[in-house]
């Protein structure tokens, strides 16, 4: 781990002096570009106020890139140290448990099975909830059509009773008519 810490901040260093060697210097009216490393300037050019506000917007970019850079490298370096540590910290754990094997077994498999019967008991509640809603939603269905039947039913002794009633008037009219 130290180790490893170690090589993240060397790794940081190395990128900051990159940084410093890519920082140009800009004079009012000629651009010297230098890197940290060198006596001389690499190139001096006559520069206009633009072309050196341009210069000098690159130049910051690439420095954010370059810390962009090293923070992502230093977040890889984090993650792997933290899933080394995870994967000692389960080795260790897996030692402990099989020297402690005997006597945690039973237990073990104890904790296995009323896990094991919880889980069940889960998803049989969940698949009774779900046939409870399955069962509302076919009375439903059910009382749906239980009422249009009804309706139909009602309609058609409707018409069935004026047919009946026009029926019945003629026959009790012929009725009346036989006995006079």
């Amino acid at each position: 781990m130290a180790r490893l810490n170690s090589s993240i901040k060397h790794q940081q260093q190395q990128q900051q002096q990159q940084q410093q060697q890519q920082q140009m210097e800009i004079d009012s009216d000629l651009l010297v570009v230098k890197h940290a490393g060198h006596a001389e300037p690499i190139s001096i050019v006559k520069a206009s106020p633009t072309h050196a506000l341009l210069l000098t917007v690159a130049a910051a970019t690439a420095a954010a890139a370059a810390r962009a850079a090293a923070a992502a490298t230093a977040a890889a370096a984090t993650a792997a140290a933290a899933a080394t540590a995870a994967a000692a910290t389960a080795a260790a754990l897996c030692a402990s448990l099989a020297i402690a094997a005997p006597s945690t077994a039973a237990a073990e498999r104890e904790r296995n099975a009323a896990a094991t019967t919880r889980e069940t008991m889960g998803a049989a509640a969940t698949a009774a909830a779900a046939a409870a809603a399955v069962a509302a939603a076919a009375a439903a269905v059910a009382a749906a059509a239980a009422k249009t039947a009804a309706n139909a039913a009602a309609a058609a002794a409707a018409c069935s009773s004026e047919r009946d009633f026009k029926g019945f008037r003629g026959e009790a009219s012929r009725a009346w008519r036989d006995e006079l």
